[in-house]
């Protein structure tokens, strides 16, 4: 018997090792928390109130993933007699490897051009593929420039 078991897990030890790897992909993963943080240009402020909405890009870091860059769209939709109006959009972030993660996100902005809302990845290419989570975001538009305003971002968030 024993030198049945010992041939046994030769054979298993070589299909083990002779098995490709498989790479680990973010729904595999345990979570992973993570946190950008980006300055975008805002091509048009003035279209965030259209159906068009304004699209932005940008740049920045984050403290899992190194240097990123971002696109996105940015819609605001105004609130009559408040001081806030409704804010969403979607962006896309692109990590220095070429993998993207996609994420949308809803909030709100005040006159002034202070941004908060949450964010849900939806998710990506690469190994962010089947990626889900979500996190909350805040961000900084400067309202005096109407087109390429600049606007920093930060996003705090949970990838699964």
């Amino acid at each position: 018997m024993q030198r049945f078991s010992g041939k046994a897990l030769i054979a298993l030890v070589t299909i083990v090792l002779a098995a490709p790897m498989s790479r680990i992909t973010a729904s595999d993963a345990a979570a992973t928390s993570f946190v950008f943080r980006s300055v975008v240009i805002v091509k048009d402020l003035n279209a965030t109130f259209t159906a068009a909405g304004s699209t932005f890009h940008g740049s920045g870091n984050s403290n899992k993933f190194g240097h990123v860059t971002e696109t996105g769209k940015l819609f605001v939709t105004p609130t009559p007699r408040t001081a806030r109006d409704a804010a969403h959009g979607s962006i896309a972030v692109t990590l220095s490897g070429g993998d993207q993660l996609f994420i949308n996100y809803a909030g709100e902005v005040t006159r002034s051009g202070f941004l908060t809302g949450s964010v849900v990845i939806t998710g990506g290419t690469g190994r962010f593929a089947n990626a889900g989570g979500s996190g909350g975001l805040s961000g900084q538009i400067d309202t005096v420039r109407n087109f390429n305003a600049p606007m920093r971002l930060t996003i705090i968030g949970t990838i699964q």
